[in-house]
């Protein structure tokens, strides 16, 4: 019984270590935000953010530049649209790590990331753009 339990442990072993490594998502650029302002609860979670966010054009092929002030809520499951950017909108994404998702619609394109959880302390927020589909 033993001999079987360690030839198991060994045989996955060997499996595992011929497995593929995972890759990771490919980012395709980097929107960073500006003038943010955090909203929280007093002694909650943080509950909103109010931000600017601009991109070149060309981020992606075909992207046109945009720039404009995005406000994010606690409890909005839909997107906002981002005052002054066409097609960008934005979402806070959920209140347990709480971090803010963007979209930027163009032509037949969405692009779009999530940044990572927001602190108290952000300055300036990093989006990764990690996803473009068709739309």
């Amino acid at each position: 019984m033993q001999t079987s339990f360690f030839t198991t442990v060994a045989a996955l072993a060997v499996t595992a270590a011929a497995a593929p490594a995972l890759q990771s998502r490919e980012t395709f650029a980097t929107w960073t935000t500006s003038n943010i302002q955090i909203r929280w609860a007093g002694h909650g979670p943080i509950n909103g953010a109010q931000f600017d966010i601009s991109a070149p054009a060309g981020y992606i092929a075909g992207a046109p530049a945009f720039s404009g002030t995005c406000d994010v809520n606690y409890g909005n499951h839909e997107p906002n649209g981002c005052a002054g950017a066409e097609g960008v909108s934005a979402l806070f994404d959920d209140r347990v790590n709480p971090g803010i998702i963007v979209y930027h619609n163009f032509g037949n394109t969405k692009a779009w990331g999530n940044s990572d959880p927001l602190s108290l302390f952000d300055e300036t927020v990093a989006i990764p753009v990690t996803h473009v589909d068709a739309i």
